[in-house]
């Protein structure tokens, strides 16, 4: 969830502190997803996690914001689309990630349109 965040909001890890009540209701739709898929957590133990990294971290720039300032495409699908995918699979409804996830392919249909209209490398 760093990774999106950060590309949406374009700013370095550490910022993300400012949001808490985002962060704790993307970690409950994980942690629903997690428990779905056999394994216990919580989602308070996801956001302690998250809250860990985003402070050792916190003057990084995420891979998913350095692709959106290069306009280059993003691992999204790879991330958040697994966890949408695998919530569909057990009928749970994930709305941030949901949002998330459309946000971000939003900003690199952005990019998209403003190309030379040649082949892309990727």
């Amino acid at each position: 969830m760093i990774n999106p965040l950060t590309a949406i909001w374009n700013c370095p890890n550490g910022e993300l502190r400012h949001h808490p009540q985002e962060i704790m209701q993307i970690c409950e739709e994980v942690a629903a997803v997690i428990e779905r898929e056999g394994h216990h957590t919580s989602a308070e133990d996801l956001r302690d996690y998250v809250m860990q990294v985003i402070d050792a971290t916190a003057e990084n720039i995420s891979s998913m914001l350095q692709d959106i300032r290069a306009l280059r495409h993003t691992e999204i699908d790879y991330i958040n689309g697994f966890l949408l995918r695998r919530a569909r699979a057990h009928g749970i409804t994930v709305p941030e990630n949901t949002r998330l996830f459309e946000m971000v392919k939003r900003k690199e249909s952005e990019y998209e349109r403003i190309g030379t209209g040649l082949p892309r490398p990727w």
